[in-house]
């Protein structure tokens, strides 16, 4: 079942990486799409598990309320969930404003001043730095 008939099913020229995502995802389906080291091993992935996780997080994002064109602070250490959300806000039409865990807080008060993504923010790694989440630095902070 297609959950976004905007999205073709087949390789298309769209341009758009949403679009270009959905169609690897059917055309590759039970391939490796991403490859993560826990501990001494690897985690993979599918095409078709990255897609579900794609949708569970856009699913999140409009659980939340999250609107088409509507801006997302996307705060988190590279990690797997990154790409998923990233992948989610595209297929849901929002705009995601990277603030990395490197920032400092002066950078993120301005990436939040600047970007306008509004009520929105989201922590996908426990690890950031918890003296962020002040409303001060990172205001109406939210864990994913």
């Amino acid at each position: 079942m297609n959950l976004y008939p905007w999205f073709p099913t087949r390789r298309t020229n769209d341009p758009a990486l949403a679009v270009q995502m959905r169609a690897a995802i059917a055309e590759h389906a039970d391939r490796p799409a991403t490859r993560i080291r826990v501990g001494e091993g690897w985690r993979t992935h599918t095409f078709r598990e990255f897609g579900k996780r794609i949708d569970e997080a856009a699913q999140g994002l409009l659980d939340r309320g999250i609107q088409p064109g509507q801006r997302i602070g996307l705060f988190a250490n590279n990690c797997p969930e990154w790409s998923e959300i990233d992948f989610g806000a595209a297929t849901v039409r929002a705009i995601p404003v990277p603030i990395y865990a490197t920032s400092t807080p002066a950078q993120i008060r301005h990436i939040a001043a600047d970007s306008g993504y509004g009520s929105c923010s989201w922590a996908v790694a426990a690890s950031v730095n918890a003296s962020w989440r002040s409303p001060m630095i990172c205001p109406n902070w939210s864990t994913w």
